[in-house]
């Protein structure tokens, strides 16, 4: 059951639009550094990757941001259903069992709002994602911000040395 819920929030993640053409960008950046060596990239296209990674890490971090609300109003919405369920469903099985435990009584309503339950680990997991590939972005500007830094020292040595 446990599997088959992340699966189907895996699914539902990569359904979204947003997800797919963030990850997809931030992809071709990572592969055209995996594919050419990070020292051969001229201080140009490193500034562009840093600025297109920059773009896309506000995007990011709109998305993350509403998702993150998402995922808390879900769980909000969870604990005051939880709460308006407590009363109706101790007295029905207080009337079917004569005395029913807080045990019997949690297990009614995480099966009546399971549903609710199952829509809040998905925010969750939404959220999660992107926080990763937020922070994962800054991880990526940093190495190419530092790498153009590099790069930038070594033309003023070279013109230093011309001199």
């Amino acid at each position: 059951m446990k599997n088959e819920l992340y699966e189907q929030s895996v699914k539902r993640i990569q359904s979204f639009d947003f997800f797919n053409e963030v990850v997809l960008e931030i992809q071709k950046i990572t592969d055209a550094l995996t594919s050419r060596e990070i020292g051969r990239w001229s201080g140009d296209e490193l500034s562009r990757a840093i600025s297109k990674l920059a773009i896309l890490r506000v995007n990011l971090g709109q998305e993350m941001s509403d998702a993150i609300a998402k995922y808390d109003f879900s769980y909000l919405s969870r604990k005051i259903k939880y709460a308006k369920e407590w009363k109706p469903t101790k007295e029905k099985l207080n009337a079917q069992l004569n005395k029913a435990t807080v045990s019997d009584i949690e297990n009614e309503i995480v099966n009546k709002i399971s549903d609710i339950q199952s829509a809040e680990i998905e925010n969750k997991h939404y959220a999660d994602q992107l926080k990763t590939i937020y922070d994962s972005t800054e991880t990526l500007i940093t190495a190419l911000q530092s790498r153009l830094g590099f790069l930038k020292q070594e033309m003023r040595e070279t013109a230093t040395y011309k001199h």
